[in-house]
């Protein structure tokens, strides 16, 4: 019975080294692998087959929700819930609103970047086995959470 590969690692001398291992990679028809450098590689995640990360678009959600939120909770407590006449001001006033809206945008926006930043690394998949890379170079195999040379 041969034990169960969980993937390989490799040591390169080079940046081109490691991009025309990944391309290898990539070529052989592995989906969920990963490189990791000290230093950006330029070209690296068009080998990968990366798309544009959704943590932007989170974290505008969470901070237009966080200011529309402040906004409407500040207008129905002044405007409906418990209007208070004082000096013949309004019941709503923007200049005065905006503050604690735009506190709470950063706020939102800061959390909505940690959950976009997250969710997608929340859980492996139920089998080690579907993040098997391989890699060129000096290989060491990974039994069961056990290291020989290759």
């Amino acid at each position: 019975m041969s034990e169960k590969i969980y993937g390989l690692i490799a040591e390169f001398d080079s940046p081109a080294a490691i991009l025309h291992a990944a391309e290898k990679v990539r070529d052989a028809g592995y989906r969920r692998w990963d490189a990791f450098t000290p230093f950006p590689i330029h070209g690296m995640d068009k080998v990968m087959k990366l798309g544009n990360s959704l943590v932007g678009w989170v974290a505008l959600a969470g901070g237009a929700f966080m200011f529309l939120n402040v906004a409407g909770l500040i207008w129905f407590s002044n405007a409906f819930d418990y209007p208070l006449i004082v000096g013949g001001k309004p019941m709503f006033s923007v200049p005065m609103t905006f503050v604690p809206s735009y506190i709470m945008l950063i706020m939102g926006g800061a959390l909505g970047a940690l959950i976009g930043m997250l969710e997608p690394a929340a859980a492996p998949a139920s089998s080690a086995a579907g993040s098997k890379a391989v890699r060129s170079g000096l290989p060491r195999q990974i039994h069961s959470g056990h290291w020989r040379a290759g």
